[in-house]
C-alpha cells in the first residue's frame, strides 16, 4: 500500500507559521512586544537591560514603603501634568507598574495615547513582584 502525505489546506496558516512570522517581524524591526506583561517577564527584561525607564504610578507613601530599583515616581494623578519629564522615552521601552495593576493599566493607556510606542504594563504590580521574592528597594 502507498500512503500519501497529507497536504495542508493552502489557505490556512499553522500556529507554527504564525509564530515564526511574529518572531521574524520583531527580530527584523528590533521592536519589542508592548502591552501587559507578567512580573516574571518584567524581571527578565530588567535583568537583560531591555527596559529604558521604570515608572511607578503609585502614591509617594507607597513608593517610600518599597519600589523597584531604578524606578521613578510619578503618581498617576500627576502623570498628565508631568508628561514632559519623560518625553525623551517616547520611543524607548517603558515599564509601568503600581500596586496590583489597575493604575498602571490606566497610565499605560494614557501614555500610548500620548505617543509612547513601547509601554510595558506589569500586571500584578509590586505586590506580585514581592510575592515572587524579587528585590524591593526601601
Amino acid at each position: 500500500m502507498i500512503y500519501a502525505k497529507p497536504v495542508p489546506h493552502p489557505g490556512r496558516f499553522t500556529i507554527h507559521t504564525l509564530l515564526f512570522a511574529t518572531l521574524l517581524l520583531f527580530a527584523c524591526t528590533g521592536t519589542s512586544i508592548a502591552g501587559p506583561i507578567t512580573t516574571q517577564t518584567a524581571k527578565q527584561l530588567i535583568e537583560n537591560k531591555k527596559i529604558d525607564f521604570i515608572l511607578d504610578v503609585r502614591t509617594p507613601q507607597e513608593f517610600k514603603d518599597g519600589h523597584l530599583e531604578g524606578a521613578t515616581l510619578i503618581p498617576i494623578n500627576q502623570l498628565q501634568s508631568r508628561l514632559g519629564e519623560i518625553a525623551q522615552f517616547k520611543n524607548k521601552s517603558v515599564l509601568v507598574y503600581c500596586a496590583v495593576g489597575g493604575r498602571s493599566g490606566k497610565a499605560s493607556r494614557f501614555l500610548k495615547s500620548s505617543g509612547f510606542s513601547n509601554i510595558l504594563d506589569m500586571k500584578g504590580g509590586i505586590i506580585d513582584w514581592a510575592k515572587h521574592g524579587y528585590p524591593v528597594k526601601k
